[in-house]
């Protein structure tokens, strides 16, 4: 039962476009001009050329997950989050509610190295109830999880554990140190 769950979430990861794609299939074709031109200032003035993933406002993080057989003991602190990825995009809208509080996000995580899920930039925009209704109403596949902390030793992991059609995946993660990996 565990196998199947597992495969149906390989499979939908599989089905999700990469950023690098998107952008390939976004950017303008190149053609011999001005620099300006090439960054994107043609006429915009100082607008600057901006990659999904990339900016000042992009943090890098990485991850390593473990596939879980079930919700270890010890673990704390539930926090429910419904999760909508939007349809033929890198951007999630999420909402995180725990005992005492509500926050919703839109999200944008966009894979550093197409074949390393390890590695990510992370966007992140908090929003309004009304704000997250809204982009609420756009197409998109949905996942339901409870997120749990568990302190192993000196370090506290997150715990998913997934509902409705994933039901039965446990999942742990712990961010770790960049270590010098990751865009420069």
């Amino acid at each position: 039962m565990l196998s199947d769950h597992t495969e149906a979430l390989a499979a939908w990861m599989r089905s999700r476009p990469h950023a690098s794609d998107e952008a390939r299939r976004l950017s303008p074709p190149r053609s011999a001009g001005t620099i300006a031109e090439a960054r994107g200032q043609g006429d915009t003035g100082n607008m600057i050329d901006r990659t999904p993933g990339r900016g000042r406002y992009a943090a890098t993080e990485r991850e390593k997950r473990w596939l879980l057989r079930r919700l270890p003991d010890g673990v704390t602190n539930p926090v429910e989050i419904f999760d909508k990825y939007l349809a033929a995009s890198t951007l999630r809208l999420r909402r995180a509610q725990s005992a005492s509080t509500v926050v919703y996000k839109l999200g944008q995580k966009v894979r550093h190295d197409p074949t390393d899920p390890s590695i990510n930039q992370v966007t992140n925009m908090y929003l309004s109830q009304s704000e997250f209704e809204l982009l609420g109403q756009a197409r998109g596949a949905v996942l339901s999880k409870t997120r749990w902390h568990w302190t192993v030793g000196e370090s506290v992991l997150s715990v998913d554990q997934y509902g409705e059609s994933l039901r039965g995946l446990v999942m742990a993660e712990i961010e770790l140190p960049m270590d010098g990996v990751g865009p420069k």
